[in-house]
């Protein structure tokens, strides 16, 4: 990096849908775009604010004509988020930066499954979109540090996001829950999202493994209170979770805890049995109830 531009490409993207058809951005804010991979460039900057760094441009997989682009100055002590889209390959820009705010972006990647569904990593922390930029969230419910987010990745399959930090470590968080983030969940006062399966840990130490608990707040309380069940109805756990509004996550090792609660060999925690166990959370007088499956 350094303060003053050299006119250095630093962000490239070719679109899925056309062969040739690639984006180039410049530490000096200029934006660029060939249809003949690379005969001819034309330089799309139109509207864009003066010597901004452009810090990625994403074209899209969802459509042809669409491309992102993120830029930042803080290198001129403009600490602004700057997020635009296209939806004519460039040749018109219009921002998204909604109500982001103050802190400059770095990152912007599209979900593998919801064109609606962008992240972006900026100077603060890491924000979701789901609707296209209208609107913006800080994720994960406040467990993310205050941090440079240089960069972060959705694996196609797994749809785990993972985000790397200049200082504070890698981070990572199942953005399935997010994916099912529909008009109707949002209006629900809680809603429990998918717990899904789980494996047992293995190997000789046992340590590590666990599972996420995720749900929305759309009615905000003073505290959540999350119960495992197991087939017979007894309670084996209890959690406590945030109850402010919008997407929280409980993490759960496994463990009983009560009566239930056991201590193997090495005077940890034991971990419950495989099977399936009900999962409700509840914030002030609304619940939401899911299963969970816990396999070796």
């Amino acid at each position: 990096y350094g303060d003053i531009p050299y006119q250095t490409i630093f962000s490239i993207s070719e679109s899925p849908f056309q062969f040739g058809l690639v984006y180039v951005g410049t530490d000096d804010g200029r934006v660029w775009r060939t249809d003949d991979s690379g005969a001819n460039w034309n330089e799309i900057n139109s509207g864009l604010p003066f010597q901004k760094w452009v810090a990625e441009l994403v074209a899209s997989k969802y459509d042809e004509g669409t491309v992102y682009m993120v830029q930042n100055g803080k290198r001129d002590d403009d600490f602004a988020p700057y997020i635009w889209k296209s939806t004519d390959y460039g040749e018109n820009w219009a921002s998204i930066v909604g109500n982001i705010p103050s802190g400059p972006v770095n990152v912007l990647k599209e979900d593998p499954e919801n064109p609606d569904i962008l992240y972006v990593g900026t100077d603060l922390g890491v924000y979701v979109t789901l609707d296209g930029g209208v609107e913006w969230h800080a994720l994960p419910g406040g467990d993310l540090p205050s941090s440079y987010y240089q960069d972060l990745v959705i694996h196609p399959e797994e749809d785990i996001m993972v985000v790397a930090t200049h200082g504070r470590g890698v981070w990572a968080m199942d953005v399935r829950p997010i994916q099912a983030m529909t008009p109707e969940v949002m209006t629900e006062p809680v809603h429990l999202f998918d717990p899904g399966s789980v494996q047992l840990p293995q190997g000789f130490r046992g340590a590590g493994g666990g599972t996420a608990i995720q749900y929305w707040v759309g009615r905000p309380g003073n505290q959540a209170l999350i119960q495992i069940r197991d087939s017979n109805g007894t309670v084996l756990r209890e959690l406590s979770g945030p109850a402010e509004a919008g997407l929280q996550t409980v993490p759960w090792d496994l463990s009983a805890g009560g009566q239930s609660a056991s201590v193997d060999s090495r005077g940890r925690m034991a971990r419950v049995p495989p099977g399936t166990y009900s999962v409700t959370i509840t914030v002030g007088n609304a619940s939401s109830e899911g299963e969970l499956v816990v396999g070796r």
